[in-house]
């Protein structure tokens, strides 16, 4: 069976960081000669549902910034007829997640369903994104600034990780800041977080040039990224939001700073 009688539906989910790898994923998928689409049923599903301890999250740009189109119902409806009436043997649809891609297994009817959370996809869709997100007045203009010298972007996430126990410990951001204190020539930074209060009275950060508050809604997150990415260095923690902006304006004599192990950091912090 060629390409044009494979069709390939991404679930969209999750915040900033997780839509724009899902997105990726589905423009590798169209490179392959795929016809792709991306469902947003997600969002309106879960709209006025309480997700405790996660935070409900909304789509933060049009599917057409990516020449992207939604998924149709026929999709869906032949997706869902299939699983009914075919033994899984012979059912022409398919769950593909992050542990199951195979290009040699694929069906007729394909649903990616997955976070994909490689930083490879960010940086083979390096161009694409920026042109993409240049859709936007805001960000298109701060793409096009030049960073201060040595101008460093820090991200704190709390919010939902505390919740769920992921927050990074102090020691991770004591180690990235002294880093680059001593890596990086006339270094200054900003910090960006969800968690203001606990920031500014965190003493870790008191030298910090300023602290932005962010939030989860469209506008904030659109905001807290166009600021972000107008710094020549960044310190990732363990958020694709920070990352993906870190990847998106990296420069020859930039620090990228993430934390190592990804999650429950208990202080070490990686170039």
């Amino acid at each position: 069976m060629n390409q044009k009688n494979k069709l390939f539906s991404t679930l969209l989910m999750g915040g900033f960081g997780n839509q724009i790898f899902q997105i990726c994923m589905t423009k590798e998928i169209e490179k392959l000669g795929y016809t792709s689409y991306i469902d947003t049923s997600n969002f309106e599903r879960f709209r006025n549902v309480n997700l405790y301890p996660v935070q409900n999250r909304e789509i933060i740009f049009p599917l057409s910034h990516f020449s992207l189109k939604e998924t149709p119902l026929y999709f869906n409806f032949l997706f869902n007829f299939n699983k009914f009436i075919f033994p899984n043997r012979f059912n022409p649809s398919l769950i593909i997640n992050d542990e199951n891609f195979n290009p040699d297994n694929f069906k007729s009817f394909n649903k990616l369903i997955g976070y994909w959370q490689n930083s490879d996809l960010i940086k083979k869709n390096k161009n694409f994104l920026i042109n993409a997100l240049s859709h936007n007045e805001f960000l298109n203009s701060q793409f096009n600034k030049n960073p201060v010298s040595g101008s460093t972007a820090l991200h704190v996430r709390r919010g939902d990780y505390v919740n769920i126990n992921e927050e990074l410990k102090d020691g991770f951001f004591i180690e990235a800041l002294k880093y680059c204190e001593e890596n990086i020539s006339e270094f200054s930074f900003d910090v960006y977080s969800d968690d203001y209060e606990w920031v500014k009275n965190n003493q870790i950060f008191h030298n910090a040039n300023s602290i932005f508050k962010s939030d989860i809604s469209v506008e904030g997150t659109i905001k807290a990224f166009g600021n972000m990415v107008c710094h020549e260095n960044f310190i990732v923690g363990n958020s694709t939001f920070s990352l993906i902006a870190a990847i998106l304006m990296e420069k020859k004599e930039s620090k990228i700073i993430v934390a190592d192990p990804w999650f429950r950091n208990q202080g070490s912090c990686l170039q």
